[in-house]
């Protein structure tokens, strides 16, 4: 209930929607601490001493160089996304993956975006700029923050599951 201690803060945004932000890059990861734990508690440090050295992900075994790419490789075993392809819905964790699917060609329905983006004879067949115009936050009322979903997950994120 407001109060005023607690007041009700309406925000307004052009066309009722929010802005579209200018670099996906710049958008922040929001986990709480539960998500957190839940995400990245199957990752284990192999020597102690070296917090960032090789770490090991015990629901597959696979080892990882180190904390970040052990973090990218966490994110493939749980079905969150923060971004979506505008075209097909494909969606991303991270805004690398996104802008892969869409500049190396990935996606199924390149053929829906607006006139002069695609460029077909080369790869990549737009800039990353493009690529983030094409691409959505799956909350862009909180940007940063997770989705669940569910459906298929790929070996391969985003690419045609026969060329994994």
């Amino acid at each position: 209930m407001p109060s005023e201690q607690y007041p009700v803060l309406e925000i307004l945004f052009k066309n009722g929607k929010p802005s579209k932000v200018d670099d996906l890059a710049m958008v922040p990861v929001y986990l709480s601490s539960a998500q957190k734990q839940l995400f990245f508690s199957s990752l284990k440090q192999i020597h102690p001493d070296e917090p960032d050295g090789k770490h090991v992900c015990s629901q597959c075994n696979e080892v990882v160089p180190n904390l970040k790419e052990g973090r990218r490789h966490m994110v493939t075993h749980i079905r969150v996304m923060r971004l979506r392809c505008s075209l097909c819905g494909a969606g991303s964790f991270f805004c690398t993956d996104l802008r892969v699917h869409l500049m190396e060609g990935y996606c199924e329905k390149l053929h829906r975006a607006p006139d002069g983006v695609v460029d077909p004879d080369r790869l990549p067949c737009m800039t990353k700029e493009q690529a983030d115009s094409l691409s959505e936050l799956v909350d862009p009322i909180n940007p940063g923050r997770v989705m669940y979903t569910s459906g298929q997950v790929s070996k391969c994120l985003f690419y045609p599951v026969v060329d994994c």
